[in-house]
């Protein structure tokens, strides 16, 4: 066997605090050969990114790396000096770091950025443009010498995540590490970066660290995966086999929390939080969250010990008895219950009834302002006690459809009830009862808190706003209502900063229900967060409609999350409604081809090795000048002559609506399957 490319052992990561040292990182080992795909995964804290940075030597002072090992090829990478770390940065290996809008220099073009690290490196003049225009192809972006001539904000979220692989790429790097590369984006840019890291390797013999907290990217791209806790790897091993049969709880409650697109069911929310590097307890880290411990794991650490072929695993369980009992874990909310899914074709009146509903915005300067078409002429009911998840890529208009069901905005045309009453014509005390009848929930929890306020301050405000209870007993209250979103008492005092990312969301929705609203309306509630948030975060939309016979309606890009939350999904695609089906349905037969390619997009933890099929390459068209006709029509697999002169209405009954003049067939839903990778070294 070749010798590996990066060769990891005993790598620690430490910082001074007070007169001690912790470390985040504590004794990690693995290796990368070449062209070999590695994945890395665990919950926000468990020092994956900083795994990362120590591999090219960008943790500096007042941290101290140190360990038994740390080389790339030949080089040392702890004894190599900053001129010769210069020269390997950008050149051996490549970051693609989180988030691509802060990564990129905002006041400089693409083609200055790539020109720039390409100078760097040597590469002489008329080469750097045709390395540049190379780069940009090879990572599919359109019209490449277009692309450098522009700025950061000018480009779409999936063509500043491709612009910044391509910023990687341009010295091409024999290693490449790509820190959460599809966090937040849509499920098919998601699916177009997946293909083109594969391809990288297969073409180029890239090796790939590749950072996620969704167990299905790495499912269908990574040769081996390395699960991280508390700062050390806990399991490692092929990837098939560790999600086929994981040997440390922790691997198997990460996968128990992950929803499915093909069906529903309960999840598993890991309980209690991550331990932090001062306050890490004795023995296993993992001890006091695991369902599996037995009384030694309380007091020893368990070594990293191999438990079959190329796998180690750090679990005094699996150690004694040779893997974990073939059980799963009770989902934490105990009773097992499952929702009543509700039929469309209910008696009951509508909560919501939108008729109709336009929504234009004026861009750019007075004098050649362009109309943007958020939303065109779409009508729909909600009904009590449903839950409703809208899905779309971004620029589809599902904020802007949140925020006029909240009268955070009003249409420029159309009408929106609430419970037989126009919102238009709301106004005083009418409208005051209307905002505590329907809250809201932003996407950002750390912008929708005030910095200045604890706790208790936030969610007392809106109780006094409202009038919820007298003030004697807005104590009791609120702790009644942190309660209820699974945080004790003692969260009350704190500030938003000192709370984590699902911490800080649960203070956000705590506060929607503190008024006891008949509707929530959630954004993205779940984005960007760990598989196990995630999962605590549904299994309590779960109870409140149990217990409060809450409304929801849940905006999202996570189809699985949106299937596992929603009695009925509805598809938006440049301002318009093109599928309205129940979400059972909406999983396995769409029939609009917009929303079959959304679902075809998600990657799973059940395909291991296969890659989702990419059925819709081009980009989203400007929602200032949207296509005649079908508005999909200039994207779409099965596109016709008609589609581009006439717009199709939305048809079907049994409550399943869509609006295509060619919809999805039988043969399709067999024939457009996921890609095998080609993993070349698999």
């Amino acid at each position: 066997m070749s010798p590996p490319l990066l060769r990891v052992e005993n790598l620690r990561v430490g910082f001074p605090d007070g007169g001690a040292w912790i470390h985040p990182v504590r004794g990690v080992s693995f290796e990368i050969g070449a062209g070999e795909i590695i994945g890395l995964v665990g919950e926000s804290g468990s020092g994956k990114t900083l795994t990362a940075l120590s591999c090219s030597r960008l943790v500096g002072p007042p941290a101290r790396v140190s360990a038994d090992a740390l080389r790339l090829g030949d080089v040392d990478l702890l004894r190599a000096t900053d001129p010769m770390l210069r020269a390997l940065r950008g050149r051996q290996i490549g970051m693609i770091p989180q988030d691509p809008l802060t990564s990129l220099h905002p006041s400089l073009t693409i083609g200055r950025q790539i020109n720039d690290a390409l100078t760097d490196h040597g590469v002489r003049g008329g080469e750097r443009r045709r390395r540049a225009l190379e780069v940009l192809d090879r990572v599919g972006l359109p019209d490449p010498p277009a692309i450098l001539r522009r700025y950061p904000h000018e480009l779409s979220g999936g063509m500043r995540q491709r612009a910044t692989i391509g910023l990687a790429l341009a010295n091409a790097p024999s290693l490449l590490i790509a820190d959460e590369p599809t966090t937040a984006l849509d499920a098919m840019i998601q699916a177009q970066i997946l293909h083109l890291l594969a391809d990288l390797r297969a073409s180029w013999q890239t090796s790939i660290l590749l950072i996620s907290h969704n167990l299905g990217v790495v499912a269908g791209v990574c040769d081996r995966l390395l699960v991280m806790y508390a700062g050390r790897i806990v399991e490692s091993g092929p990837t098939s086999q560790v999600l086929a049969e994981s040997m440390h709880p922790y691997t198997r409650a990460l996968l128990e929390a992950v929803p499915r697109l093909e069906s529903a069911r309960a999840l598993y929310g890991i309980p209690g939080t991550p331990p932090t590097p001062w306050n890490r307890p004795r023995g296993c880290a993992f001890h006091p969250r695991c369902a599996y411990r037995i009384e030694r794991c309380q007091v020893d650490d368990p070594p990293a010990a191999v438990v079959g072929p190329g796998r180690l695993a750090a679990c005094w369980v699996s150690q004694v008895r040779g893997g974990l009992p073939v059980i799963s874990p009770t989902p934490s909310r105990g009773d097992g219950a499952t929702l009543t899914v509700r039929s469309i074709g209910s008696t009951e009146d509508p909560l919501f009834q939108v008729t109709g509903v336009t929504r234009h915005f004026a861009v750019g300067p007075a004098w050649r302002h362009e109309i943007v078409h958020a939303l065109d002429d779409i009508s729909f009911d909600v009904h009590r006690g449903e839950s409703l998840g809208i899905v779309g890529e971004s620029g589809s208009g599902k904020t802007t459809l949140a925020r006029l069901l909240a009268l955070l905005d009003r249409p420029t045309h159309g009408e929106i009830a609430y419970d037989g009453e126009d919102l238009a014509r709301l106004r005083g005390a009418s409208l005051l009862k209307f905002r505590r009848r329907v809250q809201i929930v932003f996407q950002d929890p750390y912008s929708s808190l005030d910095p200045r306020y604890t706790v208790a301050d936030a969610v007392r405000e809106a109780l006094r706003t409202h009038r919820i209870c007298p003030p004697r007993e807005e104590d009791a209250h609120i702790r009644e209502v942190l309660d209820k979103v699974g945080l004790s008492a003692h969260f009350a005092g704190r500030y938003p900063h000192e709370l984590s990312g699902g911490q800080r969301q649960r203070v956000c929705i705590a506060r929607a229900l503190a008024v006891r609203p008949e509707v929530l309306i959630a954004d993205e509630p779940v984005s960007a967060l760990d598989v196990s948030i995630q999962a605590q975060i549904v299994e309590l939309f779960e109870q409140l409609r149990r217990q409060e016979r809450l409304t929801l309606v849940v905006v999202a890009h996570d189809l699985a999350l949106i299937r596992q939350v929603s009695d009925r999904v509805l598809t938006l695609y440049l301002g318009k409604i093109v599928e309205d089906a129940p979400a059972a349905v909406y999983a396995v037969r769409p029939r609009h081809p917009y929303a079959f390619a959304l679902g075809r997009s998600v990657p799973s933890v059940e395909r291991v090795g296969e890659l989702p099929p990419i059925l819709v390459t081009a980009e989203l068209p400007p929602a200032t000048a949207p296509p005649p006709g079908c508005r999909f029509h200039t994207r779409c697999f099965n596109a016709h002559p008609r589609c581009s002169r006439d717009e199709p209405p939305l048809v079907g009954d049994h409550g399943h609506r869509f609006a295509c003049f060619y919809p999805v067939t039988e043969e399709q839903y067999s024939s457009l399957t996921p890609r095998t990778v080609d993993a070349g070294v698999r």
